[in-house]
Parts: structure tokens; sequence; C-alpha cells
């Protein structure tokens, strides 16, 4: 009946606000993963440039 489909399609909205939210958190992680890397090879520079000099 209507109520069932009601119930469906809050699930479905749920579903949809959940795998929304998974993408986030899988984005942030992999933007905060690339920008560590990054500063580490920047450090990393600058700690070889020390020891030449």
């Amino acid at each position: 009946g209507e109520k069932q489909r009601e119930e469906e399609a809050s699930k479905a909205a749920i579903a949809e606000m959940y795998n929304e939210v998974q993408a986030g958190i899988k984005a942030d992680a992999l933007f905060a993963a690339k920008l560590q890397q990054k500063e580490r090879e920047e450090y990393t520079i600058k700690g070889k440039s020390k020891v030449l000099g």
C-alpha cells in the first residue's frame, strides 16, 4: 500500500545520503593523504638541501 511505498522511498533516500557521506569521507581521506605526501616530499627536499649545503 501507500505506507509501504513511503517507507521504501525513505529507505532509498537514507541509502543515497549514506552513499554520499561515504563518498565524501573517501574523498577527504584521499585529499588528506595526498596533502601529507606532498608535505613529506617538501620536508625531505628541504632536509636534503640542508645536508648538501
